[in-house]
C-alpha cells in the first residue's frame, strides 16, 4: 500500500499532518473524518516498498531490542487488563516510548487496526519484529478474548530468553577480553620485539637456536607480508560467510556447534530450555500441538535441532505421540522424553514442560559458572606458554653469545 500525507483542520480549527499508510486516498478521507478531521490535502508520497526501505534505514540506527519488545508487551498487558481499549493503549504507548523504530511500528499497527485489520494480522504487517511465535500466540489470545494473558505470556517468554542471553554474554566477556588482549600483544611483540632483537642477533653471524629461527621467521612474514596474511585472514572469512549462509553449511555449523567441547553441552542444553519454554507457551495459549512444534521448530536457533523438532510435528500428524516422536529422533535426552511422557500421560503437559525448562535454566547456569572456571586455567596456560617461548627465543642466543665469549 501506498503512504499519503495528509492535512486537515480538528474541531479547534488547527492544523492537523501526518502520513499514513493506506489503499487510497478515500481510506485516508474516512480515517480522517472518523478523527473529526475535515481534509484539506491528501497526497500519495512514497511506496509501501519505499516505506519499508526507510524503515529498515531507521532500525539500523536505533534497532528494536528485546527489552523495547518487553517493554511494549508489559506495558499492553496493564493497560488491556484495566480495560483501556487496544487503539488507545497503542497511542498511549506510542507517546510514552522513546525509540523512534518502535514508535513506526506501532504507528504501522495503528494504521492496520484503523483500516480493519485485527491485531494479529496488523503486527503480521511487521513480521520483522514480530515473528510467528509472537504474533500466533497474539492470535490466541484475541480469538479467546484473552489478549491481557497472551501479552502476559509474551513477557514471560522473552524475559527467560533475555536472561539466558545476559547470562551467556556475562560469562563469555572475561575469555573474550583475554584473548583479544592476547592477539594483540602477539601483534606488538612480533612487530616491534622481536625484529629488535633480531638485527642484533644477525650482527654476530652466529648459529641460532631452533625456537629463535622460528620465532624470528614468524616475525619477519607478519612484518614483510602482512598485506598476505590479511588479505587471507579477509578471504576466509568472506568464504566461511558465504558458506554458512548456505542451507547445507548453516545446518553442519549448527550441528558441529553442540559438538565443541564445554560450549556444545551449554548450546544444546540451551536449546532444550528453549524447546521446553516454547512450547510450554503455545500450549498455554491454547495454540495446538503440532502448530505449538512448528512455531517451536522456528524459534529454536539451530537447524538441525530445528529439523528434528519439525520430524516430531510430522510424526504427531501421524497420530504418534510426543515423547515416542522425541525418542524416534534420537536428538533428544532420556530425562526430557520421560517427562514429556509424563506430561502427556496425565493431562499437564504445561507445568511439565515448565519444570523441564526450569531444570535445563539451572543446568545452563552450572555449566555457565563451569566454563568460567575452566577458561580461566586454559588461558593462563596459553599466555604463560607464550611468554616461555618468547623469553627462550630471545635468551636462548644470548646465554649462547655469553658463553661464546667467556672461551
Amino acid at each position: 500500500m501506498p503512504v499519503f500525507s495528509y492535512s486537515g483542520r480538528d474541531h479547534r480549527r488547527q492544523l492537523v499532518t501526518g502520513q499514513l499508510d493506506a489503499s487510497d486516498k478515500m481510506a485516508v478521507a474516512g480515517y480522517l473524518n472518523q478523527r473529526g478531521i475535515i481534509p484539506i490535502d491528501i497526497t500519495a508520497t512514497v511506496s509501501h516498498s519505499g516505506l519499508q526501505f526507510q524503515a529498515a534505514l531507521a532500525r539500523l540506527r536505533h534497532p528494536i531490542k528485546q527489552r523495547d519488545l518487553i517493554f511494549f508487551f508489559r506495558q499492553m498487558h496493564t493497560l488491556l487488563r484495566t480495560g483501556v481499549p487496544i487503539i488507545s493503549a497503542l497511542h498511549i504507548i506510542n507517546d510514552s516510548t522513546s525509540n523512534p523504530s518502535l514508535n513506526s511500528v506501532i504507528h504501522n499497527v495503528i494504521n492496520g487496526l484503523d483500516s480493519g485489520l485485527s491485531l494479529t494480522a496488523a503486527m503480521r504487517n511487521r513480521s520483522d519484529v514480530f515473528p510467528l511465535m509472537i504474533t500466533g500466540i497474539i492470535e490466541i489470545g484475541e480469538s479467546s478474548g484473552n489478549l491481557p494473558r497472551a501479552f502476559l505470556q509474551l513477557v514471560t517468554y522473552l524475559e527467560k530468553v533475555q536472561g539466558a542471553s545476559t547470562k551467556a554474554r556475562s560469562a563469555l566477556r572475561y575469555p573474550i577480553i583475554v584473548v583479544t588482549f592476547l592477539f594483540f600483544a602477539l601483534i606488538v611483540i612480533n612487530v616491534f620485539v622481536v625484529p629488535a632483537f633480531a638485527h642484533i642477533f644477525r650482527q654476530f653471524n652466529s648459529e641460532l637456536p631452533l625456537i629463535t629461527r622460528i620465532m624470528i621467521g614468524f616475525s619477519d612474514l607478519m612484518v614483510h607480508y602482512s598485506y598476505l596474511l590479511i588479505a587471507a585472514a579477509v578471504i576466509a572469512v568472506v568464504a566461511a560467510r558465504k558458506y554458512l549462509a548456505t542451507e547445507q553449511g548453516a545446518y553442519r555449523w549448527d550441528r558441529y556447534k553442540l559438538q565443541i567441547p564445554l560450549i556444545g553441552l551449554i548450546l544444546y542444553n540451551s536449546a532444550m530450555s528453549r524447546f521446553a519454554t516454547t512450547l510450554s507457551t503455545t500450549t498455554a495459549a491454547g495454540v495446538p500441538v503440532n502448530l505449538g512444534l512448528n512455531i517451536t521448530g522456528k524459534t529454536i536457533d539451530n537447524r538441525f535441532l530445528a529439523e528434528k523438532i519439525f520430524a516430531i510435528e510430522s510424526e504427531i500428524k501421524n497420530g504418534t505421540s510426543i515423547s515416542r516422536a522425541a525418542t524416534l529422533t534420537q536428538a533428544f535426552p532420556a530425562l526430557a522424553i520421560q517427562m514429556i511422557s509424563v506430561g502427556e500421560q496425565s493431562g499437564a503437559l504445561e507445568t511439565v514442560l515448565n519444570e523441564l525448562a526450569a531444570y535445563y535454566d539451572r543446568e545452563v547456569d552450572q555449566q555457565l559458572d563451569t566454563l568460567s572456571t575452566s577458561i580461566e586455567p586454559i588461558l593462563i596456560t596459553v599466555l604463560g606458554a607464550i611468554i616461555l617461548v618468547v623469553a627462550l627465543g630471545v635468551f636462548l642466543p644470548m646465554w649462547g653469545l655469553g658463553a661464546a665469549a667467556m672461551h
